[in-house]
């Protein structure tokens, strides 16, 4: 006579096949949970301002300064610190002490030093603690540092400044955890000292002419050739706010940027909605680098392109360079009008999001899964107590 199985029994089936399958799942969400929240796109850059190669590197010569930009390039991420390890070989150049200016602009908060040791300089940098400042998008300058020359480097192999293994980038994007790197790669300076471009004679050179006793001077003879102008070179363009607002939206731009054998005299602005200005006065205009600033107010809702070049005192035009482009974003009603502060025409320029600090995962969901198989294990045991 086969045996009726209870009821009981049959609940009591059940709520272990449950278990069975609930925390298996429990384990899985939470595991999932934890792998989202740590895992970040390394996708930042650091490199040198001006660039320079292994084949065309900088020149210079002994006792003469040679003075990079530091750029942070962001990438895809929001970049709220930055810990710099600036390594060159100390027989070929020296660092004083203040060698290194931090562009408080863009990194207003100085969390660890500069500390100054030989062939290398270490400085931690922070944008503080509103997290709407962070660096996005718009390739900044982290702040300049000078050397000195002290020796000649060979003809084909020149001395390089570099970033060190402890440099490191964190950023505030919601798949970040603080402490992670987010550096994908990093650039060197290559800087060539005493080392001169010479040209090889070729053919037979030509008899040397005697010039008659009676020659006489020609006012109108053409003048010997023209030294050629180097231009000048736009470093970075940043912003004293984050580049995303509301109607009327202003803002103020800075241009850094140097020139090698002259004077800047003068930097235009392309707001990107028609409106233009150019600085001709203050910000280093009339010298050899320049940190020129110009304000501008949107009073029209858009995205807006936004780049900057500059002039020299011959007349030369920097380069276009990514370094020295950005967006500007400003919400409102797209039927509003209105001029931009200080320049012709107006509009509104468009940058990247506000970043925010959400949570990631599915650590809710995974959080309530575990308390339901808790609840069913206790009341599994209890059952299994009292049959």
């Amino acid at each position: 006579m086969k045996q009726k199985i209870s009821g009981k029994k049959i609940l009591l089936f059940g709520l272990l096949a449950v278990l069975l399958i609930g925390i298996p799942l429990t384990i899985y969400l939470v595991g999932t949970t934890t792998d989202t929240r740590s895992r970040a796109n390394p996708s930042t850059n650091l490199l040198y301002k001006p660039d320079s190669s292994a084949s065309a590197p900088i020149k210079t010569d002994i006792d003469k300064q040679v003075t990079l930009d530091v750029v942070v390039d962001p990438g895809e991420n929001l970049v709220s610190f930055v810990k710099l390890e600036i390594s060159y070989d100390p027989e070929k150049l020296s660092a004083e002490n203040g060698a290194f200016v931090v562009n408080t602009s863009a990194f207003p908060t100085i969390t660890e030093g500069p500390v100054y040791e030989p062939g290398k300089i270490s400085v931690a940098l922070s944008v503080g603690s509103d997290p709407t400042k962070a660096i996005q998008q718009i390739p900044t300058s982290a702040g300049k540092v000078t050397f000195t020359a002290l020796s000649n480097t060979d003809a084909t192999t020149p001395t390089q400044v570099s970033y060190g293994i402890t440099t490191t980038v964190s950023s505030i994007d919601g798949n970040s955890e603080f402490a992670e790197n987010v550096l994908s790669s990093s650039n060197p300076a290559y800087i060539a000292i005493g080392v001169q471009d010479t040209a090889i004679p070729t053919g037979t050179p030509a008899p040397t002419k005697i010039p008659s006793p009676t020659a006489t001077p020609d006012p109108d003879s053409t003048p010997g050739p023209e030294i050629p102008n180097e231009l000048p070179v736009c470093d970075s363009l940043s912003v004293d706010r984050d580049p995303v607002g509301d109607l009327p939206f202003s803002v103020t731009f800075t241009v850094a940027g140097s020139d090698t054998d002259g004077t800047i005299n003068k930097v235009t602005f392309n707001f990107g909605d028609g409106g233009t200005t150019d600085v001709s006065s203050g910000g280093g205009i009339g010298t050899a680098s320049v940190n020129a600033p110009a304000s501008y107010t949107y009073n029209n809702a858009g995205t807006f392109n936004v780049s900057a070049v500059i002039y020299d005192e011959r007349g030369g035009v920097s380069a276009p360079s990514d370094l020295c482009k950005g967006t500007v974003t400003v919400n409102g009603d797209s039927g509003s009008t209105g001029g931009g502060g200080g320049s012709t025409g107006g509009g509104v320029t468009a940058p990247t999001p506000i970043p925010t600090l959400e949570p990631t995962g599915s650590a809710e969901v995974a959080l309530g899964v575990g308390i339901v198989s808790l609840v069913l294990m206790l009341g599994g045991a209890f059952i299994f107590l009292f049959l």
